[in-house]
């Protein structure tokens, strides 16, 4: 992202819902050239279709829109696979009008000689692979390649669990500092558990978790206050959960069905990153997957359906037992 942050070009972000996609686009900015200049957000899915052309456009007789008060800076984009057929149509329309003005910086530093404000740069994110919002027919292919000039994917929390630490720590910090307490030391065993939780609401639902906790400690860990709301944590993820989509390198673990030994690279599944599926994962499996990904361990925990964190402590148990 910083390197984009020194193009022009648009970007699209994808990831899970509470991955953080609007803080990056925020940060984009911030690094980028334009970062004097404004940054303006919508979120596409909240705005009634029949007000997000006007709320984007403007109106003949209104303010202006907001593609016209983010000119010079950035325009956020949120949910953009959420626009209706008729805006998808009037934002290429402005698109494809601004690459015919020229958007490289040259193109930019001449229109700040000539005293006119550069177009935004348009920065989109969505919660899905905005391609399936094509190959359904809900966005138009046109944009969908303009708007995807440069791509990232922001992976969620429960495959970068050693990012978790770090955020508990900034966020306790954070909220202790609002609520005027001293920051809270989180025992190790406490941030043990903390990794192994899925955390479906990725940092958002650690965020919010972290919140909780220090109103509940105020100032003075207590861990029977953390137990109580870890407890709460674990019974929400508990609850069914939508089923889980299926990759053609992935799909459902049976192994009480098909023996490990002889079960095909296809019979893995991205599953929930959960104590209790972990223990379902016997060594043989992990060295199926290991066999298939040809000794990757990263391409390894993606067959698995666990972070590379999982697969380590994974194969780190197995040779303590091994070993005794």
């Amino acid at each position: 992202m910083r390197r984009f942050a020194l193009s022009g070009s648009s970007v699209l972000i994808t990831g899970e819902r509470g991955t953080g996609k609007a803080m990056l686009a925020h940060g984009l900015h911030r690094a980028s050239s334009r970062a004097h200049q404004p940054f303006v957000a919508v979120d596409c899915a909240t705005v009634p279709a029949d007000m997000l052309a006007s709320r984007l456009f403007g109106t003949a007789d209104g303010p202006a829109g907001l593609f016209q008060q983010a000119r010079g800076g950035t325009l956020f984009l949120n949910q953009a696979d959420a626009m209706p057929p008729a805006v998808q149509t009037a934002l290429l329309r402005v698109l494809q009008s601004q690459e015919e003005h020229g958007q490289d910086e040259r193109a930019q530093e001449h229109g700040r000689e000539s005293g006119a404000e550069p177009c935004p740069r348009i920065v989109a994110a969505s919660r899905r692979p905005m391609a399936e919002a094509v190959r359904e027919g809900r966005l138009r292919a046109e944009l969908y390649f303009r708007l995807n000039a440069l791509s990232v994917r922001v992976p969620p929390l429960r495959e970068r669990t050693e990012d978790i630490p770090l955020y508990v720590e900034a966020f306790v910090e954070s909220a202790s500092r609002e609520a005027g307490y001293a920051p809270l030391g989180v025992p190790s065993p406490c941030m043990e558990r903390l990794l192994r939780h899925p955390w479906p609401g990725n940092a958002r639902q650690l965020k919010r978790f972290c919140e909780i906790l220090v109103a509940r400690c105020q100032g003075r860990f207590s861990l029977k206050a953390f137990d109580r709301l870890f407890a709460e944590l674990e019974l929400s993820a508990d609850r069914p959960a939508p089923a889980v989509q299926k990759s053609p390198r992935a799909i459902q673990l049976q192994p009480q069905v098909q023996p490990p030994m002889v079960m095909p690279r296809e019979s893995l599944l991205a599953v929930p990153q959960t104590e209790r599926r972990l223990a379902a994962i016997t060594p043989s499996q992990v060295d199926e997957a290991l066999r298939c990904a040809g000794g990757r361990k990263k391409d390894a925990a993606v067959l698995l359906g666990i972070s590379r964190t999982s697969l380590w402590r994974l194969i780190r148990s197995r040779a303590r037992v091994q070993e005794s």
